[in-house]
């Protein structure tokens, strides 16, 4: 086991990564770990030897897989000699994603006969996403019928749900939206648009980040609420760190300044910054203690994609600093391991921590010309 890591010692090779070109030595470690546990996953199953994942935790499997995977075109842009290893990655992915026991609890709990029929956002929103992500980075058709498709239903939807201009996407849950979810939902159809040439961003994507932005966003802080409940037209107006570092994070792109407003008013009202220079989040705005709650908490793991996406290396750091604190993460056999979590605990934190390590931001991904990469890789496979 090797010494404990130095974030700030680190920070700016994590940062400059995609204009040197280079991965870090810490991204190249935590990806490592992530590629080996898929390998085995995909191998030996879900109870696999190596990297077992915890079944008590089971019914969130879906999250940290999908954000793992939204590291894959980042890890390509920065470093194309991982282009073959990262695209197996992102296929067998997927085809975990599509294993019951990703998706199972959505039908025992009474939801729905399928996954992708009606409402679930929170599941199908991923899976479009990391079609269209595997197609527009590989060029590979394998699952074109299974993404056309599911965007149709997609859209369908949506357009049914945007009677009296009211665009709010789809639900979670019965009368349960989240506009975190419907976030993969739009940036899927963005993703589908560079694949197919459509313009379905702009149809329906960019009506229901608009919603989000009128209906589900507090109009003083610029922040995104926690629900939205379509039976009577309101907004929880909860304001939690989960819901700002993935929303701020994934929405970006769509209002680039009025999300500025929404993270700086995110680092002033629920992050606290402790004398060591770690960083977590707050359970409220009133509060000063950690966040506690599940979902929640989650928010911790979610901030370092934000910190990437609105380029801020000192709150990427502290937040680091923070987990390591928590978990106890040090280099173990040229990966990085959370020496003090449970199997539960790793699975999720290492999946947003590679987020984290590797993404570029989404308008670099949106405007990478990914045909010419495609055909680079082609030419070198010859």
């Amino acid at each position: 086991m090797n010494h404990i890591i130095d974030f700030q010692g680190i920070k700016d090779e994590v940062f400059q990564q995609y204009q040197r070109k280079k991965l870090s030595s810490f991204s190249e470690k935590i990806w490592n770990y992530h590629r080996d546990r898929i390998n085995a996953t995909f191998e030996g199953g879900w109870d696999n030897e190596k990297f077992p994942w915890e079944r008590a935790h089971q019914g969130w499997w879906k999250y940290p897989l999908a954000f793992a995977s939204y590291s894959i075109p980042s890890l390509v842009l920065i470093d194309e000699s991982k282009y073959s290893e990262a695209v197996d990655c992102l296929r067998k992915s997927i085809l975990l994603f599509k294993d019951t026991p990703i998706w199972d609890n959505w039908v025992k709990y009474g939801h729905g006969p399928d996954p992708i029929c009606c409402r679930n956002i929170m599941y199908k929103g991923h899976l479009n996403l990391l079609y269209g992500l595997y197609q527009l980075i590989s060029g590979d058709t394998e699952f074109e019928s299974q993404l056309i498709q599911l965007t149709k239903i997609i859209v369908d939807e949506i357009e049914h749900n945007g009677k009296n201009n009211n665009c709010y996407g789809i639900e979670c849950e019965n009368d349960q939206y989240f506009p975190v979810c419907n976030s993969q939902g739009v940036i899927s159809l963005v993703i589908y648009d560079l694949v197919f040439g459509t313009d379905y961003y702009h149809e329906y994507g960019k009506k229901v980040a608009d919603f989000i932005a009128e209906k589900v966003t507090d109009k003083e802080t610029k922040m995104i609420f926690l629900k939205y409940h379509p039976s009577h037209d309101q907004a929880e107006a909860y304001l939690t760190g989960a819901a700002n570092s993935w929303g701020l994070a994934q929405l970006r792109f769509t209002d680039p300044d009025t999300m500025q407003q929404g993270f700086e008013n995110f680092k002033k009202l629920l992050v606290a910054i402790e004398e060591d220079g770690s960083q977590y989040l707050k359970e409220c705005i009133y509060a000063s203690e950690p966040a506690m709650g599940l979902e929640e908490s989650f928010g911790l793991f979610y901030v370092l994609g934000l910190a990437k996406e609105f380029n801020d290396p000192d709150m990427w750091a502290g937040f680091m600093k923070h987990l390591s604190k928590k978990f106890g993460m040090s280099e173990v056999e040229n990966r990085i391991r959370l020496t003090r979590a449970t199997n539960g605990e790793e699975h999720h934190a290492n999946s947003y921590i590679l987020w984290g390590a590797l993404h570029v931001t989404w308008e670099k991904i949106f405007d990478h010309d990914w045909k010419a990469l495609i055909k680079r890789q082609r030419v070198k496979q010859q």
